[in-house]
């Protein structure tokens, strides 16, 4: 059983003979104590546990009383005293409390200092967070969000010609820092903010691709292996599943090469063939206008530039033709 008790130490005196107050925790034949930030003119001025002999006495024994009780409540709440030694003990009701009544900021500041952010999003969630403390203010207490905060920082949004994507990255990054407040324990919802409140749908852009942005794409020297990963996966997908892209048909930039009636129709979407070495006449359409092929590390792009002859249903495109044919 661990006892607390209001003690002035005079090995502690500091200073012009002023000193604090402490609380004492004796526990397992340990005693141990906490410094309070209350400070005495002399030790005179306490006897007995209380503070006598000043004017406001009263006052600052009424909260040694309030600590005193908190510390008697945390200790309460452990069930595990008895496998604790005294400094264990000491550190659990330092710390007790801690995660109740956390502000939004204090919350955003240790997310932002744990979760494993690369750099550039850390400067837009920076963005971000200027945006919701401009709404909401950076000392509300994460406990006083309600919904009604939720659909006021939404209409504030929106009063700021925001768009739709940008109003829902903001309220998505707000719904993330009190995920982690709730599994961190520093807060509990009876209902939570966000329910029954449906987030701005994001907008799809539709556009397209002229054949100059394509072949920029095409022609793009990138030396980090993963953004030629996603340059080969973009331009292939032309092939495999068709992007919106202007039809060349009417203006060829190609003079050189014949596109068979079925390329000229339209680039997107290509019809369906079966995998065979024989139907790849749209296959050798598709190389011709992009000249690619596939290389041991994935889609290169030729030098040189192929000809396709007019109507041909099984298209010689060169030395390269029995690779396109196995990949095709």
């Amino acid at each position: 059983m661990a006892l607390l008790n209001a003690v002035v130490l005079t090995s502690k005196t500091i200073k012009g003979g002023r000193n604090k107050v402490r609380i004492s925790v004796a526990h397992n034949g340990e005693t141990r104590y906490i410094v309070t930030d209350i400070i005495l003119d002399s030790n005179k001025e306490f006897k007995n546990g209380m503070v006598v002999k000043r004017a406001d006495a009263a006052l600052l024994n009424t909260k040694i009383r309030n600590l005193l009780q908190r510390y008697q409540s945390a200790l309460d709440e452990l069930e595990y005293i008895n496998g604790l030694t005294c400094p264990e003990l000491v550190y659990q009701l330092r710390n007790a409390g801690s995660y109740k009544h956390r502000t939004l900021k204090s919350i955003y500041e240790e997310y932002m200092a744990h979760a494993h952010i690369k750099p550039g999003t850390v400067k837009c969630y920076q963005c971000i967070w200027s945006n919701i403390v401009r709404c909401i203010g950076d000392k509300v207490l994460a406990e006083h969000i309600t919904h009604g905060t939720i659909l006021g920082l939404d209409k504030a949004l929106r009063d700021r010609k925001l768009k739709p994507t940008t109003v829902r990255t903001n309220l998505v990054f707000l719904m993330v820092l009190l995920n982690y407040a709730k599994r961190c324990g520093y807060v509990q919802y009876r209902v939570d903010p966000f329910f029954g409140y449906d987030l701005p749908k994001m907008e799809v852009r539709q556009s397209w691709l002229s054949l100059d942005e394509v072949r920029r794409i095409r022609d793009l020297d990138c030396a980090k292996p993963n953004i030629a990963k996603c340059r080969d996966l973009f331009m292939l997908s032309y092939y495999l599943g068709g992007i919106n892209m202007e039809n060349p048909g009417a203006d060829d930039p190609w003079g050189q090469v014949d596109l068979t009636p079925e390329a000229k129709i339209g680039l997107t979407p290509l019809p369906k063939i079966k995998m065979t070495p024989v139907d790849i006449a749209p296959a050798g359409d598709f190389i011709c206008i992009f000249g690619f092929r596939f290389g041991r590390r994935g889609i290169k792009p030729k030098k040189h530039e192929y000809k396709v002859k007019k109507h041909s249903p099984v298209s010689r495109i060169g030395d390269g033709d029995k690779k396109h044919q196995q990949c095709f």
